[in-house]
């Protein structure tokens, strides 16, 4: 009985170990690693709003990645007969809290849910701050704390697309995001 015992033991061992040797996953370049890509935004109506957003993502594990990126908007207020530029930069990390949610729902392969969480600078023209009691001369810095969460779907080896919903911490009489917002990224 021992020594069944002990040849049991020693087959389990030896398929152990060499299905940890065996299946060994190539560790990929740190550049591998980045992504590329943006979002573009569009308002039609009473207001009118561009966005183009490019933004570059590293990959820092299966679940967290960061980035930092631009912005520009261009903005039309047909009310008001105002039209303008914004401008500026941002940084932007992400965390899957479910990495597969096709584990739990139909969603597809390799689409996780996500936190997210970004910090935006921009610079706006002077005539936007309405509420002014002392009307400015220059343009102007704001910034515009984002929090919110989506999926991220895969669309490709390496790219996928982001849809996220935000809520802007920073909600400002001037501010050129309403609450919520909804961004759409895609990123090779």
């Amino acid at each position: 009985m021992k020594v069944y015992f002990s040849l049991i033991i020693g087959i389990f061992l030896a398929v152990s170990v060499q299905a940890q040797y065996g299946v060994a996953k190539e560790k990929s370049a740190w550049y591998e690693n980045f992504r590329f890509g943006g979002g573009f935004g569009l308002r039609l109506g009473t207001i009118t709003q561009v966005d183009l957003s490019p933004r570059v993502e590293y990959l820092a594990t299966d679940r967290l990645s960061f980035g930092v990126g631009g912005t520009y908007l261009y903005y039309n207020n047909k009310t008001y007969l105002y039209e303008t530029s914004i401008y500026g930069v941002g940084a932007f990390a992400d965390f899957a809290i479910i990495k597969d949610l096709n584990s739990i729902l139909p969603f597809g392969s390799g689409t996780a849910l996500l936190l997210h969480a970004e910090a935006n600078y921009l610079n706006l023209d002077p005539d936007m701050d309405f509420g002014a009691l002392t009307p400015r001369t220059d343009r102007f810095w704001i910034w515009q704390p984002m929090i919110g969460g989506g999926l991220k779907v895969p669309a490709g080896k390496r790219a996928y697309l982001l849809v996220l919903v935000l809520y802007n911490l920073n909600e400002l009489p001037y501010s050129p995001y309403a609450n919520p917002t909804i961004n759409i990224h895609i990123m090779f």
